[in-house]
């Protein structure tokens, strides 16, 4: 039996990690074209004070950059366990509803068929709509559960964008000494935050995917009630 509800609860915070990440590495991203842009030639005759703090904030970048990529590692090795682990349990939850509805229209026919009076054939019948009704009722919380995870998403991300908004407008930029690999390095971290951003909607995709198939699910069952 699939915990959904501990399951969920894995997805959401993986999913907040990886946004909280994400925003600082934008954020750092941003401050680094803040120094593109503010350097000047004459920067490099500051005196020995200001040389120091230099190396102290470059230092200082380049460990708040290392423990961020490392946690973004993280993250993303387990990101890719839970979507692993969803897939699977995935397609084992529509092996189990595509089961559920041939054992039902199966007994249907037997019930039809076979009944020796009617009062047996309701008794069985009855049984197996007990059966239908809960199963419908545990699918329609799954639709549910996935639609208002939907939006918490969609709210989250939205949220997130804003606060990186205000981020960007108090960003001072930073006075590096030497960030060229810094540069090279944040440009391959970003291309990674590029293909996590699409692994990420691609999750949101089986999200819905998820609602249609337990839809179409119930669309079935109630169309086996109705006959």
């Amino acid at each position: 039996e699939i915990d959904r509800e501990q399951f969920i609860e894995t997805l959401k915070l993986e999913i907040e990690k990886y946004e909280r990440n994400n925003t600082k590495n934008l954020f750092l991203q941003n401050k680094l074209y803040e120094l593109f842009r503010k350097k000047r030639p004459d920067e490099h005759r500051d005196g020995d004070k200001s040389m120091n703090d230099q190396e102290q904030r470059y230092l200082s970048s380049m460990y708040e950059y290392k423990e961020l990529k490392n946690e973004y590692d993280d993250i993303n090795n387990k990101k890719q366990e839970i979507a692993n682990s969803y897939k699977e349990k995935l397609q084992e939850k529509k092996q189990e509803s595509d089961k559920l509805y041939q054992d039902f229209y199966k007994q249907k026919q037997h019930v039809t068929q076979n009944a020796k009076s009617s009062r047996a054939g309701s008794e069985f019948s009855l049984k197996i709509f007990e059966q239908l009704e809960g199963l419908e009722k545990k699918k329609d919380e799954i639709v549910t559960a996935a639609r208002l995870e939907n939006i918490r998403l969609q709210n989250k991300l939205r949220r997130q964008e804003s606060l990186l908004r205000q981020k960007e407008e108090l960003a001072d930029g930073l006075h590096l000494i030497d960030f060229e690999q810094l540069k090279i390095e944040n440009q391959t971290y970003n291309e990674k935050i590029e293909e996590r951003n699409e692994e990420l909607l691609k999750l949101r995709k089986k999200i819905n995917n998820i609602v249609q198939v337990l839809t179409h699910v119930k669309e079935k069952l109630q169309f086996v009630q109705a006959e």
